[in-house]
Parts: structure tokens; sequence; C-alpha cells
């Protein structure tokens, strides 16, 4: 019994150690891919959340005082003056992330500052600063502006305060970094889910028959090896869909209070109207077919289920880089030659709706250039059915 035992060990080790495809698949892929997905994730979060080296802050200010003046120019932060009755606008600009920082003075404030008396109970000179904490920019402004005069202020034993005074000085709407944020990671959840459904029908699809010997029945039907191929696309895509419906609507459903803490919406999922979901809808139909279609190339050319479902399994990873980098790209990517690139167009599609930026001819290459892809992954699938070194491969 124990020779029996030690040689079906060392058959199935000598079996997982001679196939170089299994080995890599199962021991180097899973660890790359997720050094590559960490080191992705954490560059993406870098760049989102810090402002580039040679920025230049954009502050406006009102009643700027020649000393405030003098110590921001020494820490290389430069203002341009406005009146009172342009603060409006510059809290507006604020809010849409064109301008950092808005800085408020009373009228003398180097002389109100001079002669105040801390002991004497009456109310400092007030600095107003108006910020948007949604944009790094414009966080990392306030802080810095903050910081400085919070050293100046020292100098002169409390003499004036800053935003002590009721009244909103933080102009972000509080959706502007989880937005963004949403509309980069989204996509790439989505997609995996939508891979997974896939990969729950794809290995055994093909490579299942094949393994039973049914395959055979099936190609000596008098039926074109097209019509075969595009049959099983077809039939598959439907059973997936099934599943990427269910896990659209669960997904959709569960997002608004998943990104709500206490009485706060971190995210706002009200700007997504009926065009939007269609939209989307229509990007989960082209992306479940070529999805299948080519995962179906891979079932048909495996000789077992295990063998399809091992070189399936690890493309989860190379789909959640490919989902990460079309949803972190989405807004910032106008090139329409990158919608040919598949999965990567669907993300990019994806999170540029989620952001409200639709671009209907950007969608429209990505759903053609999805169906283009399948149809050629189906004559690609009717080529190897033609094939009995394929279909009958041991």
């Amino acid at each position: 019994m124990k020779s029996n035992l030690l040689t079906i060990v060392r058959k199935e080790l000598s079996r997982f150690f001679t196939d170089r495809k299994l080995l890599f698949s199962t021991v180097i892929m899973p660890g790359l891919m997720i050094f590559i997905v960490y080191t992705l994730l954490g560059t993406m979060f870098s760049t989102l959340l810090t402002t580039e080296e040679d920025y230049v802050y954009k502050i406006q200010a009102v009643n700027m005082p020649a000393s405030i003046e003098a110590v921001l120019k020494q820490a290389e932060f430069t203002s341009e003056p406005i009146t009172v009755q342009k603060l409006d606008d510059a809290k507006e600009a604020i809010t849409k992330g064109e301008l950092d920082l808005c800085l408020v003075f009373p009228e003398g404030f180097d002389e109100a500052i001079a002669v105040y008396d801390a002991q004497s109970g009456q109310k400092a000179p007030e600095i107003l600063m108006y910020y948007n904490s949604g944009e790094t920019a414009s966080l990392e402004c306030y802080q810095g502006v903050a910081s400085l005069l919070d050293v100046f202020e020292s100098t002169f034993t409390n003499k004036f305060d800053v935003n002590v005074s009721e009244g909103q000085y933080d102009l972000a709407d509080g959706t502007d970094l989880m937005s963004r944020m949403m509309s980069a990671m989204i996509p790439m959840l989505f997609l995996t889910l939508l891979f997974s459904g896939c990969c729950s029908i794809a290995p055994d699809f093909i490579a299942g028959e094949k393994e039973r010997g049914t395959i055979a029945t099936l190609l000596v039907t008098p039926m074109k090896r097209s019509s075969l191929a595009l049959g099983k696309i077809i039939s598959m895509s439907i059973m997936t869909l099934l599943s990427a419906l269910s896990s659209f609507l669960g997904m959709m459903l569960s997002l608004p209070k998943l990104f709500q803490a206490e009485d706060m919406e971190l995210f706002d999922f009200s700007m997504l109207g009926v065009k939007e979901y269609a939209l989307l809808l229509l990007l989960v139909l082209s992306i479940v077919l070529i999805l299948i279609a080519m995962l179906s190339l891979i079932s048909a050319y495996a000789k077992t289920v295990k063998e399809s479902a091992s070189v399936i399994g690890p493309m989860n990873i190379i789909v959640m880089i490919v989902g990460i980098a079309g949803g972190y790209m989405g807004a910032v990517d106008t090139n329409v030659l990158t919608n040919l690139i598949p999965l990567y167009n669907f993300s990019k599609c994806m999170s540029a709706i989620i952001a409200g930026n639709i671009n209907a001819l950007s969608i429209a290459v990505t759903v053609g250039s999805n169906l283009l892809y399948t149809l050629l992954c189906t004559w690609i699938l009717a080529k190897m059915f033609n094939s009995e070194r394929i279909m009958f491969s041991n």
C-alpha cells in the first residue's frame, strides 16, 4: 500500500514538474501577476493622490497684506489679487478644480494685528481660506499655506485666527476624489466578475467534449464547422450573459450602500440615468462575446478540462491589470485608437461613463471592434474544428 502511494505521488509530481505550461501557470505566474498588480495599484494611487513636482499652485487673495505675501513668496507660493466682488467666482473655480486656494483677509490686516490685544476678549482678525479637499493640489496647497500661517502667527502671540467663523471653507462636494477612485476601480471589479463568469463555463465547453469523446459526434454531423463554432460561442454567451446580468444588477444595487458612511454619500450614483445604464449594458454585451470567443479558443486547443482551466485561471490576474489600466486612464485617455485594444476598451469606456464623460465615438469603436474580434475568433475556431490534430489529440 505504501509503495502504491509513493508511486502515485511520484507520478503526479513528475507530471507536474515536466509540464512546463502547468508549472509556469501554477507556480510562477500567480506570484508574478500579484507583484505586477500590487505595483500597479501603488503607482496608480501615488499618481492619483500627489501632484507633479513642477506644479505651480493657483492661489487668489482678497486684501493680501504685504507681511503675509512676503512669507508666502519665501515658500514659493504666489497669489493673484482679486476684489471681494470676485470671491464667488473664485469659490466656483475651486469647486471645479480650476483654482487651488482663495485667501480672504480683512482690510488693514497688518495694522489690525499690530494693535490687537489677545487679553482684551475681542475677536481676533480672521483669515478665511477656501479650498477643495477633493482635489489633491488644492488640499496640499491649503495644508502648506496653513502651516506657514501657523508659524507666522506664533511670532505675534495669537493675534489672528484662521477659519474659526461658521461657514463652509472646504468647497469639495464630498465626492470628487471618491468619484475619481470609483471610476477607476469599478470597471476592474466588473470586468473581473464577467471573466469569472466566463471561466465557470468555458473550460468544459469544448475541452470537456474532447475529453469525453463526444466532440467526434458533433464533427460528423452535416453542419458547417463555422456554424458549429458560432453556435458554441452564442450558446456560451447566452449562459454567460445571464451571469453577467445578475452580476451587473447586484453590483449596481449594492454600490450606493457600499460607498456610504453614516449619513455621508461617498459616491453619487444619481448621475447614472437610463442612457448611462443602457450604454453600460451595451458594453457588457460586447465584452462578454469577445471573452467567450477568446476562451473558446483556449478550450478548443486544450486536451483536457484540467489543462484548459490551468491556462484560463491565471488570466484573471491579467484581466485585473488591464481593467485597472483602462479604468485609471478612462478619464484622460482621449485617443480613439486605444479603443481597439480588447478588454482595455471596455474598462476605459465604463470608467468614462461613470465619470460622466460619455464619448459616442469611443463607445462605437469599442463595440464595433469587439464584434469584429468575436467574428475573427469564430473564424479561427472553425479552422480549429477542421483540424483533426487539434480535435482528436490525446
